[in-house]
């Protein structure tokens, strides 16, 4: 009855494989090379085939590979597919970009994975697809780890600046330009083309204006900030609090954080 139903069902999954993804993901450490390959099959079928299960198959895809469970061919068949889901904007798309950006962030990765994921995000930024947030939390993650390479990380943030610019996913873009920022691994040339941002953003009042205040009070607070992006940051801020900017109440908070690593030095 099962094949039948099956057959007549044509590409959704059997009750059988839909139970099947869901106790290996819940294996976690203890699942064995075999139900892995098991599990990366019918994954990848799930989010083509738009299985119920498909959200939390492209997550667990995700994890298997950060924790570096998987082979070299598993992992390129799991990363072509999620590109490829982004790409084509399949219903499980957020997830796929999380579970890219969990593997790169994780330096699992190969240069080939790591490209492939970092030119299709970024398309994604530029073009302002549905998934461009996820795409630029995922982006600023992996821009976040030293697993990024320098010219990488220059087109992610020189495509991030355009769209905050633009208004394009500027909320998201901006959180995570102030992640990498946090980091260290933004260049002073970078940093300085953030900050600016930033500042501007607030002094506009743009949408993105409360994001770009929390980003610079954890970047004060990190110590990565120059004498001079910090002068332009407090001044900003300062200037919010008195003029009883939309934004002042965020940079009031911004302050204190900035001035709780002052405290503690």
């Amino acid at each position: 009855t099962v094949s039948v139903l099956y057959c007549l069902m044509g590409n959704n999954a059997s009750m059988g494989e839909e139970a099947k993804v869901r106790t290996i993901i819940a294996k976690r450490n203890t699942a064995t090379p075999d139900e892995i390959e098991e599990l990366v099959g019918l994954a990848i079928h799930a989010i083509e085939d738009g299985w119920p299960v498909k959200y939390e198959a492209a997550k667990a895809l995700g994890w298997f590979a950060a924790a570096n469970h998987m082979t070299e061919d598993q992992k390129n068949r799991v990363v072509d597919k999620a590109v490829q889901c982004i790409q084509e904007g399949w219903e499980s798309k957020y997830e796929c970009t999380k579970a890219l950006g969990r593997f790169a962030a994780s330096g699992h990765m190969t240069e080939r994975q790591k490209q492939a994921f970092s030119d299709v995000a970024v398309h994604s930024i530029k073009k302002n697809w549905s998934s461009s947030e996820q795409c630029a939390m995922a982006m600023g993650q992996f821009a976040a780890s030293d697993h990024m390479t320098v010219e990488q990380r220059q087109n992610f943030v020189a495509v991030a600046v355009e769209a905050i610019e633009k208004g394009h996913s500027a909320e998201m873009c901006t959180r995570a330009l102030g992640q990498l920022a946090v980091s260290g691994y933004m260049n002073n040339t970078m940093q300085d083309t953030f900050v600016d941002l930033a500042v501007k953003l607030i002094e506009k009042g743009a949408a993105s204006k409360y994001e770009c205040a929390k980003s610079l009070g954890m970047l004060g607070a990190s110590g990565h900030m120059t004498p001079v992006q910090q002068k332009k940051f407090v001044n900003i801020a300062n200037r919010s609090i008195k003029n009883n900017w939309l934004s002042k109440d965020e940079c009031a908070k911004a302050l204190v954080t900035y001035a709780s690593r002052t405290i503690s030095e």
